[in-house]
């Protein structure tokens, strides 16, 4: 049975779980864990929970977070560690969001928060280097976002996989057992509406086109589809 680790830098608020789940829910349903019988395991980063041993896992992913990688806590620290030992035993590792952002730091690359302010809603991104796991050859994907920071350089060996004009490394690849996305194939539209209506004030003009974006069809399915293919489990 394959073996999943999810390492979270955040919990969804208590007060909403009941509607939406955690944040280990939503990647559980995102990746169909229980259609390929797989065991979960979540680390609570920010409580110090980290895996005894690499090898425990078959797999690693690393959600979204309220926190920057741009902190001084010492679990970002210790995640960044944690990230080059996964990436050393070339063990299965997917970054989404503030996960993407600590990959690229872990490995070499930069952070900074995007002259762009709030990403938000839905964005299309060219893909580059179009990897094996992806089926389709399409030239971009339609993807949900909720970002402020974004990956300014790539780190060494890493291939660049989207892009977007204002986030021009929206995605990579590292070898052949890392991927990373700074969309969120994980939220569905009610939940980002949700998130958005908790950050009107700080999203300003970005709010309704953000929130009309939303009913428009997007691509979290065939990343879904793509990275069940990467972990190996759908084959």
């Amino acid at each position: 049975m394959p073996r999943l680790g999810l390492l979270l830098g955040d919990r969804v608020d208590a007060a909403i779980r009941h509607r939406f789940g955690d944040y280990d829910d939503m990647v559980c349903r995102t990746l169909a864990t229980k259609d390929f019988g797989c065991d979960v395991e979540v680390f609570d980063l920010v409580q110090e929970e980290f895996p005894l041993h690499v090898a425990d896992c078959d797999a690693y992913v690393i959600p979204g977070s309220r926190h920057s990688v741009l902190d001084s806590a010492q679990w970002i620290s210790d995640l960044f560690s944690l990230i080059r030992d996964v990436c050393e035993s070339n063990v299965k590792l997917v970054g989404i969001c503030f996960g993407h952002q600590a990959i690229a730091v872990a490995l070499g690359g930069s952070v900074r928060k995007s002259e762009y302010g709030w990403q938000v809603g839905l964005k299309s991104y060219e893909i580059h280097n179009h990897p094996a796991w992806l089926d389709n050859r399409r030239a971009s994907i339609d993807l949900l976002v909720s970002h402020q920071d974004r990956v300014e350089k790539l780190s060494p060996n890493a291939k660049l996989l989207f892009s977007h004009p204002e986030c021009p490394i929206a995605g990579f690849t590292v070898e052949s057992n890392v991927v990373s996305l700074q969309a969120h194939p994980e939220f569905d539209s009610a939940f980002l509406k949700y998130l958005y209506r908790e950050r009107k004030p700080r999203l300003g003009c970005k709010f309704e086109e953000a929130m009309s974006s939303l009913d428009k069809p997007n691509h979290s399915d065939l990343i879904a589809k793509g990275l069940g293919n990467f972990m190996s489990w759908s084959s």
